[in-house]
């Protein structure tokens, strides 16, 4: 600065960084200091290391910023979206359960986003644009098992307060039918309402009855202890003990 306002022999503001100040000494006249090509590679080395730290800095403030965002429950559509995931369309909860991205016109996408609404216990269809910012919901997670079902609900007992806790049929979904007394679940609760569960272990059941359909692929119809019927191989036999997953009810394997 003193440089070009022609003030070479002005002395450098001790509030000056310090690779601006050894710029500034380095383009000073002989009378100041003697310039020396050693002076001035050291001083752009200074400055440029002072710039690269500038430069990390800024990005890893960017990446802390979009860590801070998720932290805070925000997901961006469709980057953010997973199965399961519990997120806030029009002040209500919704799980999705399916989405697909297409892209509609010039530049624009949508996200078709199956959803199943807790607050109106019902599945509904999303038109989401991309780029689209929705809360997300972080629920706790409270052990519980299966007690009994009714008409609309199954009912758990928290395995800490030993209170009732009924859930909609339709938030349970599929694995309704494979509840059995005693069985050990996680139940997804916020402000007082079960969200999302999922089950603790594979559910072992038994085998109670087999007809041999004859099919041409050799596999035979199975009707097990909660009177789903499902074609499978012919080495299946009435008391057999199948093992089932968790996650997404299918047949894993016949245990011993």
């Amino acid at each position: 600065r003193y440089q070009f306002l022609g003030a070479a022999d002005a002395p450098v503001p001790d509030r000056c960084c310090r690779p601006l100040r050894l710029c500034v000494r380095a383009m000073a006249p002989p009378a100041r200091r003697q310039r020396s090509s050693a002076a001035v590679a050291l001083a752009g080395l200074a400055a440029w290391s002072c710039g690269s730290i500038a430069f990390t800095g800024l990005s890893m403030g960017r990446q802390l910023r979009q860590e801070c965002t998720l932290m805070r429950g925000v997901c961006t559509v469709p980057g953010d979206l997973t199965k399961d995931l519990l997120i806030v369309f029009e002040g209500d909860i919704c799980k999705v359960k399916t989405f697909l991205n297409a892209k509609v016109g010039k530049g624009g996408s949508i996200c078709k986003t199956q959803v199943y609404n807790v607050n109106k216990n019902a599945n509904i269809e999303l038109a989401l644009k991309s780029g689209t910012k929705l809360e997300t919901v972080d629920p706790e997670s409270v052990k519980a098992t299966f007690s009994y079902a009714d008409d609309d609900n199954c009912v758990f007992m928290d395995s800490s307060s030993f209170e009732e806790v009924a859930v909609p049929k339709g938030t349970i979904g599929e694995k309704a039918n494979w509840m059995a007394p005693g069985m050990a679940v996680d139940l997804k609760m916020y402000e007082g309402k079960c969200l999302d569960f999922s089950l603790k272990s594979d559910i072992e059941i038994k085998v109670v009855m087999t007809d041999d359909t004859g099919r041409a692929d050799g596999t035979v119809m199975v009707e097990i202890e909660n009177g789903l019927r499902f074609q499978m191989p012919s080495y299946i036999r009435v008391g057999d003990t199948l093992l089932f997953s968790k996650e997404n009810l299918g047949f894993k394997k016949r245990l011993d």
